[in-house]
């Protein structure tokens, strides 16, 4: 388990946000322009309520899991970063909800799926794209521009004052036949000139009217105009928000649907990426539940002050423009700077709202569990007016933890002050403690996370967070054990599902008493505490002392539990009988599988949340390991995310 100190990565794997993208309910930090929300853009939903604008870099953002574009290729150089930094392993991830776009692992992996056609060429292939930025806004502004009614004035343009231009699209139709899924969810077709088109909403199967919303020499992006022959797999989306709301990718694929493609896109970054042949078959573990399981969401707060009038006086029930507009939510699909309102009532008109003419009752996201959206819904009702309860700052990112007995804990990123947390907290049943991360975020990580490389993984540990009303040590009941919560450590947000994650890897490492188990990356040692209780001797290595302290706060007779970089500690721990790796979405470190090659234990068991990454991993292992299981665990329904449980073995000399 573990992971999840890196600021950064909402969450990821075969069909999510590709490596180096995301995720995130959320990621990351980038060098320059990120792709969760750097380029600032502001729009209003069909319902005509403003959904705000994403300032430029520097100016304090809360952000949903992103991260810069990565070239997940067999030598690239992995994350950089000295272990895990904070909560929400952004993605992203594996976490938070979030939408990460990069291109290039996309067009690697499915140009095999879509046959060239027209002047392209079979054999063409294209070069990377990296991040794509929204849109200009309308009227000719420049992106980072911001109108009265979004931020009560402009805010001044990135990067001393240089417009940045937007990107080209010349606003094309073009009917496309989508032949399948790439990492970020995205439908993939072919335009008539051979240039890859990848098109979010669509379906392998259908046949679409798309207009291009942006284009490269050798690919292009799009969306759907009209569905002229819709796919057997495809469905009806039965959330209010998914026209808009970029938390998820495959709501429109049945669930079948869904985990069959994730299956491909693991085989597919197996072969092309880790070079491996003859690969066992793919075994699919559906989720135990479609819907309603995520225990933990991240949403992003943007105040964007006072409305001027404008138009007929508002219905008496609807909202008074004269009051402060706050809006809170998740990142909206290829608007990045735009933020989708996610438990406010809807507006007349909006997606999903009643025909009544008046603001229909507010609908929680149907990822999360119910008690968090109970708890959300109270949080949002109790917050004050400009959300003045909570600390001041034009834009705070709010991780909300529910925990198994239906309570739940709050950790506020960004900002200043401390607001009235002693309010909130009383004002809202549930509410356990509140905790708070100060600082800005700059374009390299998220409020108060510490300095990142440039994938938005941690380099330096994150501020510790502070507690401002509540309980230190709420218990949250994990696998068969009571252990007391920190802000910012790691566990799966999928309760059900990890367990059986959790199960799964633990057959496959196969402790047996007196062997020495390592578990690297391991959180507050889910495998090596479960090892020990086996009989094994357990030495665990974990970045993280908010995931530290939680272990050592109730100690495994047989498990010790080291706190530190993997890459530095774990070749002094070697050789070990079996070893089981659960690193976070940029893969393992420099010098970790080179260390374990050096040394081979019996038994490797990799537990990953990225199929590019793992390829690569593998492939850098070298020739000394025989891959005997691949299983693919679906534990981010509706999302481009995915869980991998890769079984290897030794393979000793022959006498």
């Amino acid at each position: 388990m573990g992971r999840r100190h890196r600021p950064g990565l909402r969450g990821g794997a075969p069909l999510r946000p590709a490596p180096g993208q995301a995720r995130d309910l959320g990621a990351d930090a980038h060098r320059g322009h990120r792709p969760d929300g750097a380029s600032p853009g502001r729009t209003r939903d069909p319902g005509g309520r403003d959904l705000g604008t994403l300032p430029p870099p520097g100016h304090g953002r809360a952000r949903l899991p992103g991260r810069r574009a990565v070239d997940p290729v067999p030598g690239g150089t992995p994350g950089a970063h000295r272990g895990r930094a904070a909560v929400h392993r952004r993605g992203h991830g594996r976490g938070d909800l979030d939408l990460d776009l990069d291109l290039r692992p996309v067009l690697r992996s499915v140009l095999r799926l879509a046959p060239a056609r027209g002047s392209g060429g079979p054999g063409r292939r294209p070069r990377g794209g990296g991040k794509a930025h929204p849109q200009a806004p309308p009227h000719g502004r420049p992106e980072w521009w911001a109108s009265a009614d979004g931020l009560a004035g402009g805010v001044r343009p990135p990067h001393g004052g240089r417009v940045r231009k937007p990107r080209s699209s010349s606003g094309a139709v073009h009917e496309v036949v989508i032949h399948g899924v790439g990492a970020a969810g995205a439908g993939v077709g072919r335009l008539n000139d051979g240039r890859v088109v990848f098109v979010h909403r669509t379906a392998p199967g259908d046949r679409v009217r798309v207009r291009l919303t942006q284009e490269k020499g050798r690919w292009a992006r799009g969306r759907v105009d009209r569905v002229l022959e819709g796919a057997p797999e495809r469905r009806v989306a039965p959330c209010v928000y998914y026209d808009r709301c970029g938390g998820c990718t495959l709501q429109h694929l049945e669930p079948e649907a869904q985990l069959a493609a994730r299956g491909v896109q693991l085989q597919d970054a197996l072969e092309r990426i880790g070079k491996l042949e003859d690969l066992p078959p793919v075994e699919l573990h559906a989720a135990p539940a479609e819907f309603h399981y995520r225990n933990r969401a991240s949403f992003t707060l943007r105040r964007l002050g006072v409305r001027p009038p404008a138009g007929p006086p508002p219905r008496s029930s609807a909202p008074d423009p004269s009051e402060p507009q706050v809006v809170a939510g998740f990142h909206a699909l290829d608007r990045p700077g735009v933020i989708v309102d996610i438990g406010a009532p809807l507006a007349p008109g909006a997606p999903g709202a009643s025909r009544s003419g008046e603001p229909q009752a507010a609908q929680p996201c149907l990822l999360v569990e119910p008690a968090l959206a109970s708890l959300w819904a109270e949080i949002r009702r109790h917050w004050g007016r400009n959300a003045s309860r909570l600390p001041a700052g034009m834009e705070l990112r709010l991780t909300l933890r529910a925990l198994s007995d239906g309570t739940g804990v709050l950790l506020v990123e960004g900002g200043a002050g401390r607001g009235e947390p002693e309010a909130l907290l009383k004002a809202v049943p549930g509410l356990r403690a509140i905790w708070s991360r100060p600082g800005g975020a700059g374009p390299q990580g998220a409020p108060g996370a510490g300095r990142t490389d440039g994938e938005g993984e941690g380099v330096d540990p994150p501020r510790p967070p502070r507690l401002l009303a509540g309980e230190e040590d709420p218990v949250e009941h994990w696998f068969g054990e009571a252990l007391p919560v920190r802000p910012g450590a790691f566990l799966q947000v999928n309760r059900e599902g990890a367990h059986r994650l959790h199960d799964l890897a633990l057959a496959e490492l196969g402790a047996r008493p007196g062997e020495r188990i390592l578990d690297a990356y391991c959180g507050f040692g889910v495998y090596g505490r479960a090892a020990a209780r086996a009989g094994a001797l357990a030495v665990g290595i974990e970045l993280d002392p908010q995931a530290v302290a939680m272990g050592r706060d109730r100690p495994v007779p047989g498990f010790d539990l080291l706190e530190g970089a993997v890459e530095d500690r774990l070749p002094g721990e070697l050789p070990a009988d079996r070893v089981v790796l659960n690193p976070p979405r940029g893969g393992v470190e420099a010098g970790v599988m080179e260390a374990l090659a050096a040394h081979p234990p019996r038994r490797l068991v990799y537990v990953s949340c990225d199929p590019a990454t793992l390829a690569r991993d593998l492939r850098r292992l070298g020739d000394g390991f025989r891959l005997v299981r691949l299983q693919a665990v679906d534990l981010f329904p509706q999302t481009a995310h995915i869980e991998t449980v890769a079984t290897l073995d030794r393979i000793d000399p022959s006498p």
